[in-house]
């Protein structure tokens, strides 16, 4: 029995210690498998951030493309000034995609005696190369938010792998297998990512380069690619008809899906150019489709806008949710058919198209206003500036405990609100002080506060149109039972000096009854008899003036009166003084402590306000703000000894060398902190007003000077916005280019009227009708017609297939109950579109959709010069050896042979490549220039 006992005991152990080994080898496994997933999700972290940081290069080089940027040189990769942008300049985009036919007009100018600033015949460029160093950027460079998680790139082990550089290589590809029709340009760009500046190679991970490369295609985007071309907004949530301003135009907004019926509705099958701003429906509703307003209109196509933004409700559009599958992508919103293949924007409106829409008139660039535009934006963007500014103050106003400042930043500095919402307010050393902070938005800090009061300090960050109020500890128990203590004290001693005077006044009293008594005593002596001489025997001396007793009773007087003498002369008046100074000691143990009550009933205050500075123009000042200080009972900042205190606050400027209220970089700007350091007046009742920023937050701090300048930059800014709203390109100010054609844009567009059309009238035709006349399909009675600038185009119900190019003061479709298909493009300044035209359906394409020559055909607007059916060509496109008859017959029956009806629908902007100068003379000059183009991406390849 013994043995089975001691058998199952070491069972028992057996079996703990292959538990404890299983366990163990699973710990093992498994913390090995943690530590790999650790790995994996670090080099997954590393991907996205370098994958990131390379494709948002690259969608930034092709956006710089779009817009004809001259790349910098200064490692910021940012659009160099109007004033070095031109036919020298080393990374013009301009120079990259030149056309033959530029290059050639160019090469004229110079011969004709104009100073071009280049060789003529060094004008095109094959590449160039620029660098972005990733530490120099600030938050106000479009690429930081990419750049900055470069720096979170980690090796296995979790060190720091510095990724330092992106080189950003692009050249022209003039290979002869590229297809080529006409004024086609592709470009090759590739980005890399490199520790160092001079590295060779870029670096890798594992064996792949981080790098990406694109194959890019650039062709015109002319006026005649779009459908539809709106000189102002386009209004997309209220009805037909609707009062808006010039050059806008409205598209009918259905009260519900169910009341727009069930065709497709307006859709736009090609592009659609809006110069301004689109407003589309608000979603209010999150229930039945009925209960939301409807615009039944579909953009197929991209739609391109000048400078605006999609609005809603009044305000920027917003999706109802962030992220939610219903809420993703343009045909996700309830209220209209949608963007569906999305929005690019110019960033600079077209002048020529607000000239023509009669919302105001052009004029010339000023190159000098630009220069200082883009001198002004780099330095936004340029941590060497942004390090100059410093911040600054100018007294405004200063009455009584009331003090009004313009806090400011200089050097072309701005504000910079900070996304991270607003810290919690700082204490130290607070006590039972409070602080409150007063502001309608819950971010968007530009400013920290702090006010200081010896040791004790609080802080808060406070955006435009808020206040700080703070209010320090004044109710110390410590110093209140000090000053309770030192008036009972006070009252102690006072009782203690007055009743030793009352004694030294009792005895003054008793002494001068004793001397009263031994005087008459002395007198009652002297008055008796001499004793007899000789004296007889027996002789009893009672009765006779005893001189000895007479001498004593003298001693005695004098030593009273000596007595009686130092307490009226000495003891008695210097108690008196004892009391006196008793009683002023409890006075001002009472005064004390009853200022101390009296502050503790009014406490002290101040409030740092921060107003916004409203601008003459429309909107807010981004370069200073109104410091307005608040002060309640100055005569009550005390510290806990009891002292007076004069306050310091001190003010933290954000600016973009900072992110989510911290500094981007290691070492932040101190100039972008100045202090008011406060003192008391002369009778300690109000504060003498801070004239000036300081260094630090004693009065021993030297000056942080600062000035403003004379230079409103605001002003510059709301300029520089008008000057990019007017501005046709890019300059180039040596070939002739910076010429802009606006002001008489609507001269060049009055082209195309008809016989009956008197030249210089505008409109050249008063108004034009489409009807069953002359735009029925079924009749093939069409004809595609070209008309600008008109009064009035209509379509009436009879027409279902209008075509052609116009240029209308007022479009205006007329109810009907059948289908409408449009081909081609119309600038319309205005428009009016019945509901029941839109409920009808209406299918709207430029010439160059592709469905649209097949349509074309069929209604017998193309057709071939020889007669024969345009489907069925003689000899295939290929032939090798085609005869001119089958080269006019393909011309003619496609939608290409419709683009030479009118030259400047050929245009790459309303604002006009031909024109007159205004105020120059009659002579129509030509600048041969591309404004705008598309620029598509054909591939991209490469990285990780």
């Amino acid at each position: 029995m013994t043995t089975t006992v001691r058998g199952q005991k070491g069972n028992v152990l057996l079996q703990v210690l292959v538990t404890a080994a299983v366990l163990g080898l699973t710990f093992y496994f498994l913390t090995n498998y943690v530590i790999g997933q650790r790995k994996q999700v670090g080099m997954t972290v590393n991907a996205v951030n370098l994958r990131f940081a390379l494709n948002s290069t690259m969608d930034y080089v092709l956006f710089g493309i779009r817009q004809k940027y001259c790349f910098t040189d200064d490692n910021l990769l940012m659009n160099a000034p109007l004033s070095s942008c031109n036919l020298s300049h080393t990374g013009s985009i301009e120079r990259l995609i030149m056309s033959n036919d530029q290059e050639n007009f160019i090469r004229q100018l110079a011969a004709s005696g104009k100073n071009i600033g280049q060789d003529p015949n060094k004008l095109r460029l094959k590449s160039f190369t620029r660098y972005l160093a990733v530490d120099s950027v600030t938050t106000e460079h479009p690429l930081f938010p990419v750049l900055r998680m470069l720096k979170m790139v980690k090796d296995l082990q979790g060190r720091i792998v510095k990724v330092g550089w992106i080189q950003v290589y692009i050249e022209r590809d003039d290979s002869p297998y590229l297809p080529r029709a006409g004024r086609e340009v592709y470009l090759k760009a590739v980005i890399s990512l490199k520790a160092e500046k001079n590295d060779a190679n870029p670096l890798q991970v594992g064996s792949i380069p981080l790098e990406i490369s694109s194959k890019i295609a650039i062709f015109p985007r002319e006026v005649g690619s779009f459908a539809l071309l709106v000189p102002g907004n386009l209004y997309l949530d209220r009805p037909a008809g609707a009062s808006v301003n010039q050059g806008d135009v409205v598209l009918h907004s259905f009260g519900s899906r169910s009341e727009a019926g069930t065709s497709t509705g307006l859709v736009f099958l090609s592009p659609v150019f809006v110069n301004g701003d689109i407003h589309i429906p608000a979603d209010s509703s999150s229930g039945d489709l009925n209960r939301v307003p409807y615009s039944a209109v579909t953009f197929a196509d991209r739609v391109y806008m000048g400078n605006g933004a999609v609005k809603a409700g009044g305000g920027d559009f917003r999706p109802k949710t962030a992220g939610v599958t219903t809420d993703r992508y343009w045909p996700d919103v309830r209220t209209f058919g949608g963007f569906l293949k999305g929005l690019e924007n110019d960033g600079a409106r077209d002048a020529g198209l607000e000239v023509v829409g009669k919302i105001r008139s052009g004029s010339r660039v000023d190159v000098d206003l630009m220069s200082r535009c883009v001198d002004w934006n780099l330095a936004q963007s340029s941590k060497d500036s942004l390090y100059r500014s410093k911040v600054g103050v100018a007294l405004r106003t200063a009455d009584p405990n009331v003090f009004q400042y313009r806090l400011y930043l200089s050097d072309r500095n701005q504000f910079s609100k900070q996304k991270n919402k607003l810290q919690n307010i700082e204490y130290q050393n607070w006590g039972t002080g409070t602080a409150s902070r007063n502001a309608s938005d819950d971010n968007n800090a530009i400013l920290k506060i702090k006010f200081q009061m010896g040791d004790r300090a609080v802080a808060g960050q406070l955006p435009n149109d808020s206040s700080l109020t703070v209010k320090p500890q004044v109710d110390f128990p410590a110093l209140k039972a000090r000053y309770e203590n030192d008036v009972a004290s006070a009252t102690a001693n006072l009782a203690g000096a007055e009743t030793a005077l009352a004694g030294l006044k009792s005895e003054l009293n008793d002494k001068r009854n004793s001397l009263s008594s031994l005087e008459s005593e002395l007198s009652e002596e002297k008055n008796k008899p001499a004793p007899p001489n000789p004296l007889p025997s027996p002789f009893d001396p009672s009765g006779y003036r005893d001189a000895g007793k007479i001498s004593n009773l003298e001693n005695r007087i004098s030593s009273v009166k000596s007595e009686i003498s130092s307490l009226v002369n000495n003891k008695i008046p210097n108690q008196e003084r004892v009391v006196s100074t008793a009683k002023t000691q409890l006075d001002n143990a009472e005064r004390v402590l009853a200022n101390y009550r009296y502050i503790q009933n009014n406490p002290p205050e101040m409030t740092i306000k921060v107003v916004p500075v409203d601008l003459a123009w429309g909107g807010k000042s981004k370069d200073k703000v109104v410091i307005q200080v608040y002060v309640k009972n100055a005569s009550s900042f005390i510290d806990s000894s009891g002292n007076l205190v004069a306050p310091s606050v001190g003010f933290q400027a954000y600016d973009s060398t900072y992110q989510n209220s911290n500094s981007i970089f290691t070492i932040p700007n101190q100039n972008l902190t100045g202090f008011m350091n406060f003192s008391f007046n002369y009778n300690k009742t109000a504060f003498d007003v801070p004239q000036y920023l300081s260094k630090g937050n004693d009065s021993n701090s030297g000056k942080l000077d600062s000035d403003y300048g004379a230079v409103d930059y605001d002003k510059l800014e709301y300029d520089c916005e008008r000057a990019r709203n007017a501005l046709i390109s890019q300059a180039f100010g040596g070939a002739d280019w910076t010429v802009s054609f606006a002001a008489t844009a609507r001269s060049s567009w009055n082209f195309a009227g008809d016989s009956s059309s008197t030249v210089g009238t505008d409109p050249m035709l008063s108004s034009i009708e489409f009807n069953g006349s002359n735009s029925n399909f079924a009749a093939k009675n069409i004809t595609f017609r070209v008309h600008s600038i008109v009064g009035r185009c209509v379509i009436k119900a009879t027409a279902n297939f209008v075509t052609g190019f116009y240029t209308c003061d007022n479009l205006i479709i007329e109810p009907r109950t059948t289908p409408l298909r449009i081909i081609g493009t119309f600038i319309a300044s205005k428009a009016y579109i019945d509901p029941s035209a839109i409920r009808a359906g209406i299918q709207w394409s430029s010439i160059y959709y592709p469905q649209a020559t097949r349509e074309l055909r069929e209604a017998k607007v193309l057709e071939s010069m020889s007669g024969r059916d345009c489907d069925t060509p003689k000899s295939p496109i290929w032939h090798p050896i085609p005869s001119i008859q089958d080269v006019a017959d393909r011309m003619k029956c496609n939608a290409i042979s419709l683009r030479s009806k009118a030259d400047p629908f050929q245009w790459t902007s309303v604002d006009p490549d031909c024109g007159i100068v205004s105020g120059s003379s009659s002579n129509t000059t030509c600048k041969r220039r591309l404004i705008r183009f598309f620029v598509v991406e054909q591939s991209r390849e490469g990285a990780i």
